[in-house]
Formats: structure tokens, C-alpha cells, sequence
């Protein structure tokens, strides 16, 4: 009944046929139609997060060592790509994170619209496709061990540590998998986890 009952789209996009399901704009100036003039600003920070921080710690234990890194960003947000969030683009395969979408059965707790071939009407930029972008993200992590003088001194060397560490481990953030916040999409490529392990000497 929303859908019906609601002021008229008129945005300059294809609309079709709405259906139950399909997303509802605010007619904000109250014409009782959608246009441009119905925009308003949803967030000055989009792709610009206000604050940034980090945080090194490092742990040495008789010839152990442990060091991480942390780096976040907060009070940001992103517009989740088209290509991401809907349907069939440029009448292609679907992402497999449309799956989850509105139908009759799931209509109550669903919080992406229904699924089109050709209808673009969803796709107007709107506080349905904005996403918190803040993140923490565990950026490097390194565990070593140094071996005695005495011991490496029978080598020919003066000191000898064995190391392994990792880079971009773990991400806290409310985005899933396929997005990364750091690269703030999907059309990049993601940021990869490193893992090493070496033996670092001094002669």
C-alpha cells in the first residue's frame, strides 16, 4: 500500500513498474512527487573519515618479542557501488549479495529491496545505499626470537632473530567480506593478507 499510496517518481530514471518490495523515497518538500528538489544532504564525510588513529604495541620477554599495529578510521561514510549492492547490472550475474532481498516471506526483516531486471528505481542514491565506513584493522603483527651471542658467535655472525610475521590480519568494520574499507569499494583490488617468516643475521 506504501508503494502505491506514495508521492509519484519522477527522478529521470527508469522506473517501470514499482512493486511491494521496492524502495520509498521521503517527499521531503511535500509536492507529492519525488524529484531533485526532494535531495538532501545524508553526509559531508563521505570517503572522507574525520579522524584516523593508530596504535603500536610492543612486548619483549628475555629474547622473545611481539609488536602489532593498528590503523582505523572513524565518522565516515561510503555509498556502496551499484555493482555491489544491486540486481543484474548491465545484464550480467547478479553479486551473490543480493540474494538476501525482499520476497512476502522475509518481508519483515530484510533490509535490501527487490530484486529487478530493468527497473533502476532503487538505484537513486539515498540513505539505502549509505554505509558506516569506520574500521579498525590489525595492519601488522611480528613474533621473534633472538638467539644468544654465544650461540650464533660459533656461525661467524654477531646476532641471529627468527621472525614470522603478518600484515592486514583482521578488520573490524561493518562492512562484509567483499568490500574493503580501506580501498572505500569494490572496484578496487582488496588489500591481501602477508604472511612471512625469515631469519634475519648480522655478521
Amino acid at each position: 500500500d506504501d508503494i502505491y499510496n506514495g508521492a509519484t517518481p519522477s527522478l529521470g530514471i527508469s522506473q517501470g513498474n514499482l512493486v511491494a518490495g521496492d524502495a520509498l523515497y521521503v517527499d521531503y518538500n511535500g509536492d507529492g512527487v519525488i524529484t531533485t528538489s526532494d535531495n538532501v544532504v545524508m553526509d559531508n564525510n563521505i570517503g572522507f573519515p574525520l579522524r584516523t588513529y593508530s596504535l603500536g604495541l610492543n612486548f619483549d620477554y628475555k629474547n622473545f618479542a611481539l609488536s602489532a599495529n593498528f590503523y582505523g578510521v572513524s565518522d565516515v561514510g561510503y555509498i556502496i557501488p551499484n555493482t555491489y549492492f544491486f540486481d543484474f547490472q548491465n545484464y550480467v550475474q547478479a553479486n551473490e549479495s543480493v540474494v538476501d532481498r525482499w520476497t512476502v516471506e522475509n518481508a519483515a526483516s530484510v533490509t535490501k529491496p527487490a530484486l529487478h531486471l530493468t527497473n533502476t528505481h532503487n538505484q537513486t542514491a539515498s540513505t539505502l545505499t549509505y554505509t558506516d565506513g569506520s574500521y579498525i584493522r590489525l595492519k601488522s603483527v611480528e613474533f621473534s626470537y633472538k638467539f644468544e651471542k654465544g650461540a650464533v658467535k660459533k656461525l661467524g655472525l654477531t646476532s641471529a632473530q627468527l621472525y614470522a610475521n603478518g600484515n592486514n590480519l583482521y578488520t573490524w568494520s561493518k562492512l562484509d567480506d567483499q568490500m574493503d574499507p580501506e580501498t572505500s569499494g569494490t572496484s578496487n583490488y582488496p588489500i591481501i593478507k602477508r604472511f612471512s617468516l625469515g631469519l634475519r643475521v648480522a655478521f
